[in-house]
């Protein structure tokens, strides 16, 4: 069982200039690859941006997150970079083809985000649904705008907290 707590902020109010402020108290630093992670807690960091949304995501497990405002976008380049069973996934129901494609491509990126690595060609190509790990996807509506985020965590987690700022 998971319990994911969200809360909501403007980009210029006080409760986000304060987390900001507490983030950089506990020495916000992100490695080579851009993964972000806080020196002095205990807890896991990730961030995402789509659009104007910007989403943190901290867990006491390692974790990687990813959101993307869906938008139509031309499938054809998907044969080139993604296995046979995601493009099977895909394209099997054109009706649903659009949030298969967002779905896949959110979990690759959060995957890439938890193990801190950057989404790369040769991860592009690898079939997520292989990977020994959770996701936990969902599906927003932000400002008439319809977004979805994928959690990645190799077992799950108890409690997420999920900050979204507009």
């Amino acid at each position: 069982m998971c319990c994911i707590l969200l809360f909501t902020l403007e980009k210029n109010s006080f409760e986000f200039k304060l987390m900001e402020y507490l983030l950089k108290s506990k020495g916000f630093y992100h490695n080579k690859f851009g993964k972000p992670y806080l020196q002095k807690s205990n807890y896991y960091i990730s961030v995402s941006y789509s659009s104007s949304v910007k989403v943190y995501a901290f867990c006491k497990m390692n974790l990687g997150i990813d959101i993307e405002i869906k938008e139509k976008i031309n499938l054809e380049f998907i044969k080139s970079i993604f296995s046979i069973h995601e493009r099977q996934y895909i394209l099997i129901d054109s009706n649903y083809s659009l949030e298969r494609f967002y779905d896949i491509w959110t979990r690759k990126e959060s995957y890439s985000k938890l193990l801190g690595i950057g989404l790369s060609k040769q991860l592009l190509r690898e079939n997520i649904f292989k990977k020994k790990v959770q996701f936990q996807t969902i599906s927003l509506i932000i400002n008439e705008r319809q977004y979805i985020l994928n959690i990645c965590t190799k077992s799950g987690f108890d409690i997420l907290f999920l900050v979204i700022v507009l």
